[in-house]
């Protein structure tokens, strides 16, 4: 849904802001809230445990990398609401797409943080449909 959302603005930014109130009171309703903090813990707690899991620590360089660009993923969450989120509890400013897009653009090292995020999408992806499942 929320990815859904920013998909929307393929087509516009008018077409997301027509959507997103649909999105906030998803997000901001009690079941929202466990999903969205769910997933955060449990993106965690995944990592952490592939990580704990291993035999060794011995492992392919592609491999170090896509563990550690998992753990990094929490620390985006987090980035993201608490700028997002927090700006909207601390200042009662409403955040839209305009606002957070031109953020986007003008941070680059936001630009990093999202580039790692998807070569780590693609990183799981062909680790997950290239390589045989093995055991460490």
């Amino acid at each position: 849904m929320h990815l859904s959302n920013h998909a929307l603005g393929l087509i516009s930014v008018h077409a997301q802001e027509a959507v997103r109130p649909w999105v906030m009171a998803l997000w901001h309703s009690p079941p929202g809230q466990v999903l969205l903090y769910g997933s955060l813990s449990t993106h965690a707690v995944i990592a952490l445990l592939i990580l704990f899991r291993r035999r060794h620590y011995y492992m392919p360089a592609w491999e170090a990398i896509q563990i550690l660009l998992g753990l990094t993923i929490p620390y985006l969450l987090l980035v993201h609401i608490i700028n997002t989120r927090g700006t909207r509890i601390l200042t009662g400013i409403d955040i839209d797409y305009t606002y957070e897009i031109a953020n986007l653009w003008v941070d680059p090292w936001t630009r990093f943080r999202q580039i790692a995020l998807v070569l780590f999408g693609v990183g799981t992806f062909r680790r997950r449909f290239t390589f045989p499942a093995t055991s460490y």
